[in-house]
């Protein structure tokens, strides 16, 4: 998948390439067209106008010579434009490039050191040390979280997901073995939606859950909203949020001491808006997100 965006991305430059060519040739071909025009037509006033031949022909000269020089400027400045564009589909390519590859690396290394965290948890599961063991198990899932909202960051706006039928219970089997509380989910369904963005922002929602309100059990209630439309209300038992819930999902946006930058809600709205869905923060006991989503309950027609 990486791959796929990446090649993605590489046809995208090319088009905007292809783009500043096909405007340098309609603006040239265009002001070809203006100095054939001018001429004929000062041609035919020379034929009905011949006494006044001489400053005629001075005018028509002029005129030549200015859209000349306005045909110079466009080939000049549309090539420089299509050099600069070479240059930067160039640096483009070779950043994202870059970046994937470091990407991948990271992520190859931070598994491995979740696993071995895991293994070393279950080692001195019954000892003093569980505790450092957790930590440092809850802080390497919480840096793969963080690069992956990293990623999600740096892609481009135009840049789709891959939109396919998921299972939500399955989503939350597997986070249940790799977070820190426990999640109850009442039913399952079939969402709409790229499987990694949808795990991206249960992992924000949960994070949230766990670092500022200091919950241990997480409820997923899931219901119709309308037809094709579920609707998931997503709730803590932590101590919820004392802030301006409208101004949550703003990126760095601090509203008290203990709040963090805000780019994990930033990062659930930006998803779920892109997956054709709606995100609103409410209030209550605990902290409480309702997301819509395109879909349908488990033994409905999708």
């Amino acid at each position: 998948m990486p791959q796929e965006r990446f090649m993605k991305n590489k046809y995208q430059l090319g088009y905007r390439h292809f783009l500043v060519i096909l405007w340098l040739i309609f603006t040239v071909a265009l002001t070809i067209w203006l100095f054939i025009f001018t001429r004929n037509l000062f041609s035919q006033l020379l034929a009905v106008h011949a006494e006044n031949s001489l400053h005629i022909d001075r005018q028509m000269r002029m005129i030549q010579l200015e859209i000349f020089s306005l045909i110079i400027a466009l080939v000049l400045g549309g090539g420089g434009l299509l050099y600069l564009t070479h240059l930067e589909r160039k640096r483009s390519l070779q950043i994202r490039e870059f970046f994937a590859t470091f990407t991948h690396e990271l992520k190859t290394s931070l598994a491995s050191l979740r696993i071995q965290a895991e293994a070393i948890g279950e080692d001195l599961a019954n000892t003093n040390m569980n505790k450092v063991a957790n930590r440092l198990l809850n802080e390497t899932t919480r840096l793969e979280l963080q690069l992956e909202n990293s990623l999600f960051l740096a892609r481009d706006d135009e840049s789709s997901l891959f939109i396919e039928t998921v299972s939500l219970a399955k989503i939350v089997f597997y986070l249940k073995h790799s977070v820190p509380l426990r999640i109850h989910l009442n039913c399952d369904c079939f969402i709409k939606a790229d499987t990694r963005a949808l795990e991206s922002i249960l992992k924000n929602i949960i994070q949230n859950s766990t670092l500022h309100g200091s919950a241990e059990n997480i409820w997923l209630e899931v219901s119709e909203s309308q037809p094709g439309n579920l609707r998931i209300k997503i709730k803590d038992d932590g101590k919820g949020f004392s802030g301006d819930p409208k101004k949550l999902g703003r990126l760095f946006s601090r509203q008290i001491s203990t709040s963090g930058s805000g780019i994990g809600l930033y990062i659930i709205e930006k998803l779920v808006k892109k997956m054709k869905g709606t995100v609103s923060f409410l209030g209550g006991p605990g902290f409480t997100i309702e997301v819509i989503l395109p879909g349908s309950l488990a033994g409905a027609s999708a």
